[in-house]
């Protein structure tokens, strides 16, 4: 019927609601007719409602014979739609290796842009299709093109994951060479995300690549440092494993070591330590070392573990931080009897900047076990600090009179005047703590 409607002078290219004629029949996969229409001078040009062309269609229904048959009647292969997708980005989104490759036979574009500036190489990324990436690269694709939101192909690989399709991007490229540390808008390259994503196997594989371990984001910092700050265990040991410095740190000083202590994970601490981590680093604002570091954490089964094993392992036991405060000190402070039970049998009357031993610092965080923890075994119970306070001082000033009584009753001089000529008494009767004042007076010196 359509050919006797066109003997008889029917108009082949009238547009109608779906477009022309050629139109339905491609769309309909109706080859014969089709080739008939061609032969007849039909125009393949005239694009539809959809902004489409007749070949697009053929693309679409993957039909290679009407495919091939309107390119060689002069279908142009690098037609763009509204979107400005060329027929070769529709190609590879459906994944039509034969079409894809039938395009570029017959001159496509392989590095067309579409609005959002994306190839059909960064499609065929997206859709993992490793093959039709191995045809764009061996036909010419750029793999250094970004899309407007600052993705190379090699940044949506490692955004999905895919580590066959990584292995497609860096291998058969005739005319480009893939740059593995190309940067995102944000500052991140492949590594940096493949390391955010906490994903081991694709951190690896960049790195036996040749990826660049020191490039820093816009937030300064490299790969491993944001692997220290997320702490990713396993991907922190491929980084120390492939050579990185182990003593890297981050923000204020801390080390995958700290983060490590911070996890109570003692078998990540054992591997730091055995591949050369500094156990004596210190952090930048405070001069904490790593014991000082540990005890300021929750006291658990764990930290004492991880606490005893830095000390064994060779953790200045004597450190100091830049207040001079002990080890000890922060034992006291944080309330972690255990490990004031270890360290006492040290110096348990090294003193800080202001003089104060562990006695006047248990006393001042109002540490009643500790106390007698400490005086009974060896704190010097009438030491000074720089202002010539003995602990009973301290414990007067604080209005502790349980502290008090317990002081005196071990032995504490209460005739001992500070830098300033006063005894605890006069303490006591200056802030009005009655109480304690009494207390003082009930013992016979001051009768």
């Amino acid at each position: 019927m359509t050919k006797l409607l066109i003997a008889n002078g029917a108009d082949i290219n009238k547009k109608i609601l779906k477009g022309s004629v050629l139109h339905i029949a491609v769309s309909k996969n109706l080859e014969e007719m089709t080739e008939f229409l061609l032969m007849n001078g039909t125009n393949h040009t005239i694009a539809d409602m959809n902004n489409k062309i007749p070949l697009s269609y053929a693309i679409q229904n993957r039909n290679v014979d009407i495919s091939k048959l309107l390119i060689l009647h002069g279908s142009d292969v690098n037609f763009k739609d509204s979107d400005m997708k060329s027929l070769i980005h529709y190609a590879t989104l459906d994944n039509s290796q034969k079409i894809v490759e039938l395009l570029i036979l017959f001159g496509a574009n392989v590095n067309a842009t579409d609005r959002m500036n994306n190839t059909a190489l960064h499609y065929a990324v997206m859709q993992g299709n490793k093959d039709i990436i191995k045809i764009l690269n061996i036909y010419g694709a750029n793999p250094n093109i970004k899309n407007i939101d600052g993705y190379y192909p090699i940044h949506l690989a490692t955004k999905v994951n895919n580590e066959e399709v990584l292995e497609s991007l860096l291998s058969n490229n005739m005319k480009y060479q893939l740059d593995i540390d190309s940067i995102r808008k944000d500052g991140l390259t492949s590594l940096h995300m493949a390391v955010i994503q906490n994903s081991c196997e694709i951190v690896k594989f960049l790195i036996l690549h040749g990826a660049n371990l020191n490039v820093k984001d816009k937030e300064n910092y490299t790969p491993f440092q944001n692997a220290i700050r997320n702490y990713y265990k396993e991907i922190i040991k491929i980084f120390i494993l492939y050579g990185e410095n182990v003593n890297t740190s981050v923000e204020n000083g801390l080390t995958a070591l700290h983060s490590a202590i911070s996890y109570g994970d003692k078998e990540m601490v054992e591997f730091l330590i055995s591949h050369g981590i500094d156990i004596n680093c210190r952090l930048e604002t405070n001069g904490c070392s790593v014991l000082h570091f540990s005890l300021m954490l929750e006291p658990s089964l764990d930290s004492q573990e991880i606490f005893e094993f830095l000390i064994n392992n060779g953790a200045d036991i004597n450190a100091k931080d830049i207040n001079e405060k002990s080890i000890l000190h922060y034992a006291i402070k944080y309330n972690d009897i255990k490990a004031v039970e270890f360290l006492i049998s040290y110096d348990v009357n090294t003193t800080d900047k202001k003089g104060q031993t562990a006695l006047h610092y248990a006393i001042i965080k109002y540490r009643i076990e500790l106390i007698n923890f400490l005086v009974t075994h060896g704190s010097d119970i009438d030491a000074k600090d720089i202002n010539g306070r003995t602990p009973l001082h301290i414990a007067v000033q604080h209005n502790r009179k349980k502290i008090v009584r317990f002081l005196i009753s071990k032995g504490a001089d209460p005739d001992i005047k500070d830098e300033y000529g006063k005894t605890p008494l006069c303490i006591a009767i200056e802030n009005n703590y009655n109480n304690i004042v009494s207390l003082l007076i009930s013992y016979d010196k001051y009768v």
